[in-house]
């Protein structure tokens, strides 16, 4: 559930949305226009249509700093090193927004991380909501010499943190379990996709055989690669798949939406031209194949997805009617689930229907809009 408003609140609170921000203050005029979806500004845009002063705080932006900027090096190949991390220096890198913010909401693992490792030096006004995609993840990816030493960093950012809220209730459920966090210092950040961009088509027959998108770390397309699809397939990932040379039927896109192999008006049409939609994951605390399930089931199409212990909104998937399950890292399923889907037209309709009611009515933007004011108004005038 998203966490509960206080009755007491700032007027105009200052709020600073942290995430990748080139990229995404790039495409804002193309998302107020209609033309780019809006959920990966994770509320802010409807924040702002409800009066809230807001900012976007870029958590790749390099400190002017050269001492700062020599930090970040070492920061830099430390993670490559233990295959995670987090860096300061980037929360250096824009004081500026943090000493004009009243609220601070970040919205990727290493960065509040970073954020919550650094409260002591940033200013007394701003209260820090630190976000979590796969939290129970990190220590169990680093190299198993420094988990010791990435568990106790993620410790001590939990303590610098106002509040701390999950992607995903399993990991949320984990965290609280595994670091001893508070519960009620924690919240569930329901994400919801921009329902009225991605939509069915009026008149696209669906031709494109099985689609999946996604570069992801936990997507598991070696599992997907070995099932037997009596179809094409086409992956769009920047992960370096490998297919195997008997394998035929398979397009690989080396690229994602984000790396400009593909423009969300462009990934759309994908979807919609789809007749089946694969999202193969490893069992992972991450909610992880969240937007391309979600983008999909609104653009109408029949999803095949694993059921993880990560899947997020577990109560709204129901096999056989908006959408098919499978078990992780089983390739018969997979055959058995696409052949299913591939060999009945009426079945692959009869749940890309349900899979659009679902979305509409349960994966919106205004569920997040929701969450994300009940999370300022969670630390806000206290």
């Amino acid at each position: 559930m998203c966490a509960p408003a206080h009755a007491t609140r700032l007027s105009n609170p200052r709020l600073l949305f942290l995430y990748p921000g080139a990229s995404r203050a790039a495409r804002l005029d193309q998302a107020r226009a209609g033309d780019a979806p809006r959920e990966f500004f994770y509320g802010m845009l409807g924040l702002e249509a409800r009066g809230y002063a807001t900012q976007i705080g870029d958590t790749h932006a390099t400190p002017s700093d050269p001492v700062w900027r020599a930090v970040m090096a070492l920061e830099i190949a430390r993670n490559r090193t233990a295959r995670v991390g987090w860096s300061r220096a980037r929360v250096r890198a824009i004081a500026d927004a943090f000493a004009s913010a009243d609220v601070a909401i970040s919205f990727t693992d290493g960065f509040t991380i970073a954020m919550g490792l650094s409260a002591s030096t940033m200013p007394r006004q701003v209260k820090r909501l630190g976000g979590f995609m796969g939290l129970c993840d990190l220590a169990e990816r680093a190299r198993p010499a420094l988990r010791g030493h990435v568990e106790h960093a993620i410790r001590q950012a939990l303590e610098g943190l106002d509040h701390v809220f999950f992607f995903g209730e399993a990991d949320r459920r984990e965290a609280i379990r595994r670091y001893g966090i508070a519960p009620e210092r924690t919240s569930d950040f329901l994400f919801g996709v921009d329902t009225d961009f991605w939509c069915p088509p009026e008149d696209t027959v669906p031709t494109g055989g099985v689609v999946a998108v996604g570069s992801d770390p936990s997507r598991d397309y070696d599992t997907l690669l070995a099932a037997e699809i009596p179809t094409e397939l086409l992956l769009l990932t920047r992960l370096p798949v490998r297919v195997p040379p008997d394998r035929t039927g398979v397009s690989l896109v080396r690229g994602s939406l984000h790396a400009g192999a593909m423009t969300d008006l462009e990934l759309r049409d994908l979807y919609r031209s789809a007749e089946i939609v694969a999202v193969p994951l490893h069992d992972v605390w991450q909610p992880t194949g969240q937007s391309v399930t979600m983008q999909a089931m609104a653009c109408g199409r029949p999803v095949v997805l694993t059921r993880g212990r990560g899947l997020w909104d577990a109560e709204r998937f129901v096999d056989g009617e908006n959408c098919i399950l499978v078990p992780p890292g089983d390739r018969d399923a997979w055959t058995h689930a696409i052949r299913r889907l591939n060999d009945d037209p009426r079945l692959r309709a009869r749940i890309g229907a349900a899979a659009r009611e679902t979305a509409a009515k349960h994966f919106s933007l205004e569920r997040m809009n929701d969450c994300a004011e009940a999370l300022v108004h969670r630390v806000d005038g206290n």
